[in-house]
């Protein structure tokens, strides 16, 4: 299975500490370059 999302989801995951979830659901997660980019410019 592919899944696409935003920054919003991985934000929102982080804020409660489920990150892994994706991981433990999908097995492998994949964020386009500009979900990254725009990931690492939050701090």
């Amino acid at each position: 299975m592919i899944v696409v999302s935003d920054t919003t989801l991985f934000s929102n995951l982080i804020q409660i500490q489920q990150l892994d979830l994706l991981k433990d659901l999908f097995g492998e997660v994949y964020a386009p370059q500009k979900v990254f980019e725009e990931f690492s410019n939050l701090n």
